[in-house]
């Protein structure tokens, strides 16, 4: 039996890898069009029997340049699309109409029988930005688990780490993790990430923590390209890097950094990806300062008795027990707090004083900072 030809438009991405697999795997012989053979031909061709692929360079516009390629196939499938549009390269409509015309144009011409169109339009918006942070970041698959981290700490007080998690482009809290900072001391964020995802990758294969086990598709992190470098670190000697695909967002430019990769990517400003990519970082920063807020003014709190002329431990300890919080020692009245135990109507005052005179140094700060 003759072997079928097939012709293919777009076949160095994740559907076009895996189809050239199938087809050559059972006997079909592959002709791929690519723009830059020698960006694409390694690519294309390490997917199969390379005796069963020939990678063609072409300019896919250029009717006079591929009408002599459907003279010698049987099948044409159409795999080029694209999910936003640069400041430089096709238009939505080049690829998604103009392209499809000329290619059916000439499959009726040449009389083929089957013309194969596949589009990524009009899928939901979450699985269209997570299929434009593929092709992106030039990752192997369609990342539906993703991690995003962020550190906060202020002058190196109470630092904390911050895990979120998306699943198929969606926020699942029920994932999200908190990390109180163990062994970085001082102001060292590089160290601060690489200890989160120490303690979070060793757990990938604890039995005894199977909410730990899913392994993410792919590691953001909240940071430039130190932070990336970093953090790429730790997934080496864990061994979960290249498994793990990993990129880090700086914020001034929204400038993306991946691993291997000198330049940074920069996705347009109306990208579905960008902005999914601004969504996580966002959130994860959001969770990671929530929690150090927490333990910042709880210990703050602590920290204002302990200032108090006349509160040692066993005062501090007759306030809180009583009281819980500074909020509600600030609201008990000054009888009630002179009746605990080693108190007078003097020592109250000096804690309503106290307490008081602290609101309004916190509001002072936040009046300046309001202000800039």
């Amino acid at each position: 039996m003759k072997a079928k030809k097939v012709l293919i438009f777009g076949g160095s991405g994740q559907i076009g890898r895996n189809l050239i697999r199938k087809l050559t795997k059972n006997n079909y012989i592959v002709t791929v069009v690519t723009r830059n053979i020698h960006q694409k031909s390694y690519i294309i061709k390490t997917q199969a029997n390379a005796g069963y692929i020939d990678v063609v360079e072409a300019n896919i516009f250029d009717e006079n340049k591929i009408r002599s390629l459907f003279k010698k196939t049987d099948i044409c499938i159409n795999l080029i699309g694209i999910l936003f549009e640069k400041k430089r390269g096709n238009t939505f409509k080049n690829i998604h109409s103009v392209l499809p015309s000329l290619l059916a144009k000439l499959c009726k011409e040449y009389n083929l029988k089957h013309f194969i169109h596949l589009s990524a339009l009009g899928i939901e918006q979450a699985k269209d930005s997570l299929l434009e942070i593929e092709e992106s970041l030039g990752l192997n698959k369609i990342p539906n688990r993703i991690e995003c981290y962020d550190i906060s700490n202020i002058q190196g007080t109470n630092p904390v780490g911050s895990m979120i998690v998306f699943i198929d482009g969606k926020p699942d809290k029920s994932h999200y993790r908190k990390f109180k900072i163990a062994n970085v001391k001082g102001i060292n964020d590089y160290e601060m990430m690489k200890e989160v995802l120490s303690r979070r990758l060793r757990n990938l294969n604890d039995i005894n923590k199977t909410d730990w086990n899913d392994k993410p598709d792919l590691i953001i992190i909240d940071g430039g390209k130190g932070h990336l470098n970093a953090s790429l670190q730790t997934l080496l000697e864990l061994g979960q890097y290249p498994d793990i695909n990993i990129c880090s967002l700086a914020k001034k430019k929204e400038e993306i950094f991946i691993p291997e990769q000198s330049e940074s990517i920069i996705l347009p400003r109306n990208s579905k990806a960008l902005h999914l990519f601004q969504y996580m970082r966002d959130e994860a920063h959001r969770f990671a300062i929530t929690f150090h807020r927490s333990l910042r003014s709880k210990n703050s709190n602590l920290s204002i008795l302990d200032s108090i002329p006349g509160i040692g431990p066993k005062k501090k300890y007759a306030l809180l027990e009583k009281y819980q919080t500074i909020k509600q020692i600030e609201n008990a009245s000054i009888t009630n707090i002179a009746k605990l135990y080693g108190f007078n109507d003097e020592l109250a005052k000096n804690v309503k004083k106290a307490i008081e005179e602290w609101r309004k140094s916190q509001q002072e700060i936040v009046d300046k900072f309001k202000q800039r």
